[in-house]
């Protein structure tokens, strides 16, 4: 079992990150997914590194924006929620709005598209807009506030070598000095060109890139401001106030980074490399006083790696699986790999996990999630060469000079138009089964019970379940709290009517220094279905019944990845599953 010799009382040491160093986890890329990966270690007391390429006076672009439900059930556990909450404008909406130019007429509108303004019944926690200049630094400080988390920035990662039971990871920091850095295990979240990635030869396959190059514009504009109609945290603009622009996306997408001037700009005529281009550009569009801030540009690629794990490397995020921006899930799924890996390696790290939480499940779980993701976005992985069935970005169909005409005519055709955007767009935001109705059915940390499956089949509805491989449902308990508060750092035993045998399975809990929190909530029910049902540090279910196996060890062994029969379905030897590849 690793045990870093670098903890607390060295401290000094390791913040300085001068020659050779240790941690229990390295960590390459402070963006979403590395940060909450440091939150969720530090939160587990688990000394770790995080070491970013990028300097922290540099701002942050901002790539990613919606913050899911799952994600902020994840987020409120840690204590983070209330924040994000209020990291862009309260008092603005979260609407996505079509028009045909800025300041010109509006044509379509979502309400709620990208941000809840009432409450759920199926989560305590909302959908939330926060872009990532406003979200990364609540990250940040949250990492920060561990004595156990150090955080690096302008370390440029020259490789990653696994030695002797560890890994080593060499860079060079701010001044070109060299920084070494030895850990147990690393986690590339280093993103889509992920340099761990490409050294360890990993692929990414996924059909070819869409033959197009975006470019983005991050820009302050308070003119922007008064020309859009309020509410919206992202605009399809049509055209410009001369007429439609004829192409797939229209004049451009515009986000929302403040509620107030900040903006960013994904549409034709923007220059990444000539400022001059795209000032000219936003200009064009309305915007009249634009300061360009920063520009980039991408080629919209999907794709997912055979293998999330390399030895002790471990790889999350963008740099396991690439997806377009459509649906805001590319982050939220990225950090949903961090929620999942944390507490495995804290078991592992602690001797309670066995061989099989690491070396097998992370992968399974992932790696399947992602490819649902893939699979919604457009992708076929039914063939031997994945194929894109569908154009995995929003195209709109050219829209008609009668849209910027006035009058009756005019608004007829703004309807009809507007209604075909509405119903094109709909399961783009409208979709709880792929944000909370993920499962991870045929793990081999979970135990199956041969109880029928969900109904997932429709993207608008999520049915709750307890069966085993799914989120653990929200249930809004007497006192005003969620089943979700009540779950631990550990895993939790969730009774819905008394028990007598508990104390066996605490006994059992205690000798494999298992975490266990046992909390008897019998207003959970019916939801909670089975007496007993034992929830992952993660918050989706590992096992559920109405009493206990004979042997209360083979449940826990199962789930904490030291068992290779599954309990519920009997018989010894290895379990039986499929990994997806």
């Amino acid at each position: 079992m690793w045990r870093s010799r670098n903890r607390l009382c060295d401290r000094p040491r390791v913040a300085s990150l001068q020659g050779e160093n240790e941690t229990e986890v390295v960590i390459i890329g402070a963006g979403p997914v590395g940060l909450c990966l440091a939150i969720e270690l530090g939160s587990r007391g688990v000394d770790c590194v995080v070491l970013e390429q990028r300097a922290r006076t540099v701002p942050t672009f901002p790539t990613a924006n919606h913050i899911s439900v799952r994600s902020m059930e994840h987020l409120r556990r840690l204590g983070l929620a209330e924040s994000v909450r209020k990291a862009f404008r309260t008092d603005w909406g979260g609407d996505w709005i079509a028009v045909t130019y800025l300041g010109g007429h509006e044509v379509a509108r979502i309400p709620d598209a990208l941000a809840d303004s009432t409450p759920r019944s199926d989560s305590p926690e909302r959908e939330v807009w926060a872009p990532k200049p406003c979200f990364d630094p609540i990250l940040e400080s949250a990492a920060e506030s561990f004595a156990s988390v150090t955080l690096r920035y302008g370390v440029d990662v020259e490789g990653v070598s696994e030695q002797d039971h560890s890994v080593r990871c060499l860079g060079r920091g701010p001044k070109g000095g060299e920084i070494a850095v030895r850990a147990a295990y690393a986690v590339a979240c280093d993103g889509a060109g992920s340099r761990v990635r490409q050294a360890s030869e990993v692929p990414v396959v996924g059909p070819p890139p869409l033959p197009i190059r975006v470019h983005s514009a991050f820009f302050r504009s308070k003119r922007v401001g008064e020309l859009v109609p309020p509410g919206g945290v992202q605009y399809s603009i049509l055209g410009t106030a001369s007429g439609p622009t004829k192409t797939p996306f229209g004049a451009g997408l515009m986000v929302a980074v403040d509620g107030h001037e900040l903006w960013r700009l994904h549409g034709p005529g923007l220059d990444a490399q000539n400022a001059d281009t795209s000032l000219a550009a936003l200009r064009a569009l309305g915007a009249s006083d634009a300061e360009l801030l920063d520009s980039r540009a991408w080629t919209p690629s999907q794709g997912i790696c055979p293998r999330f794990r390399i030895g002790r490397v471990f790889l999350a995020g963008d740099a396991a699986h690439v997806v377009t921006p459509f649906g805001g899930l590319g982050v939220n799924t990225g950090m949903a790999d961090a929620f999942d890996l944390g507490w495995k390696l804290e078991a592992t790290l602690r001797g309670w996990g066995g061989a099989r939480l690491l070396d097998e499940s992370y992968h399974y779980e992932r790696h399947r999630v992602a490819t649902e993701l893939l699979e919604y976005q457009g992708v076929d992985f039914s063939q031997s060469e994945p194929r894109r069935i569908r154009p995995p970005l929003p195209l709109y169909d050219a829209p008609d000079e009668s849209l910027w005409e006035g009058g009756p005519s005019g608004d007829a055709a703004r309807v009809a138009y507007g209604r075909g955007l509405v119903a094109s767009r709909g399961d783009e935001f409208q979709k709880p089964q792929i944000d909370l109705g993920y499962r991870y059915d045929g793990s081999p940390v979970i135990c199956a019970d041969g109880s029928p499956q969900p109904d997932r089949t429709e993207l608008r509805r999520y049915q709750a379940s307890t069966r085993p491989g799914g989120r653990a449902p929200h249930v809004a308990l007497d006192n005003g709290q969620s089943t979700l508060d009540r779950f631990g750092p550990g895993f939790t035993l969730v009774l819905t009517r008394p028990a007598d045998d508990v104390a066996a399975f605490e006994r059992q809990a205690r000798a494999r220094n298992v975490p266990l929190r046992v909390e008897f909530l019998p207003d959970a029910a019916p939801t909670y279905d089975h007496a007993w049902t034992l929830i992952r540090p993660d918050g989706f279910v590992a096992w559920r019944g109405n009493a206990l196996p004979v042997e209360p060890a083979t449940v826990l062994d199962r789930i904490r990845g030291a068992a290779f029969s599954d309990p519920n379905r009997g018989g010894t030897g290895t379990f039986a599953y499929s990994v997806v590849t």
